[in-house]
């Protein structure tokens, strides 16, 4: 872990089958988002393992997502819930997302919704 602000890491996976997914984008936002401080936002994105770090994040609170862009093909992107998470600066936490994937390409889009956050653990 850095010496320059807080990390966040952790990993994202499919909530059915419980495979990790590569790929998603998590995305720590400063709450609330303004034009002056939208550059405090960190993103990473999950390796092969569903793994992924958000280094060097300011102290502040902030609304963490993940985010499976939609596919090139056909299909709707799938996001989870924001969760708010406050960090002082040094902290470390650990979130793991769980995204529900639709069952198949024809999937409605509001059939592919609900996705969510298993939450996340402080760790000193």
């Amino acid at each position: 872990m850095s010496n320059e602000g807080a990390q966040v890491d952790g990993a994202v996976t499919d909530s059915e089958k419980g495979q990790p997914l590569a790929g998603v984008v998590v995305k720590a936002q400063v709450d609330p988002s303004t034009d002056y401080n939208y550059m405090r936002s960190r993103s990473s994105t999950t390796d092969q393992n569903g793994h992924f770090v958000l280094k060097d994040v300011p102290p502040r609170k902030y609304k963490v997502t993940a985010n499976l862009p939609k596919p090139e093909t056909s299909g709707s992107a799938i996001k989870s819930e924001a969760v708010t998470v406050s960090l002082g600066d040094r902290d470390h936490r650990v979130m793991d997302f769980k995204l529900t994937l639709p069952k198949s390409e024809k999937a409605l889009p509001h059939e592919v919704a609900e996705s969510f956050c298993r939450g996340f653990t402080y760790h000193e």
